[in-house]
């Protein structure tokens, strides 16, 4: 008994952490825009496809405004200056999450400079 319990444990154990993994997405941001709605969308070198982050003007996969707002400002730095920056995603991989407004909602958004 003892021997499955701890099978299951592992078991779960290993599962979960895939599950749940981060993933670090580097690069830069190419294009910003905000759409009608209010969708804060970029085009990032670390995808070369566009994704939402946020929205301004709703909670969107629970970032409020105010958070998308700032992430906003930093986009636009980012762009203008070409800084680089990292965003943290719930997910195994930058290149293959969903596009647009399927995208996942970011852990953060951080400038790297």
């Amino acid at each position: 008994m003892h021997k499955l319990v701890k099978l299951i444990t592992v078991s779960l154990l290993l599962f979960s952490s895939q599950a749940f993994s981060n993933v670090w997405c580097y690069g830069n941001v190419e294009r910003v825009y905000v759409e009608h709605s209010g969708g804060l969308i970029i085009f990032s070198t670390w995808r070369n496809d566009y994704t939402q982050l946020c929205s301004v003007n709703s909670v969107w996969k629970g970032i409020t405004q105010e958070v998308c707002k700032s992430w906003l400002s930093m986009a636009m730095t980012a762009k203008v200056s070409q800084v680089p920056v990292i965003t943290n995603y719930a997910s195994s991989s930058c290149e293959s999450m969903p596009t647009y407004s399927n995208a996942l909602a970011p852990v953060y958004f951080m400038l790297n400079k």
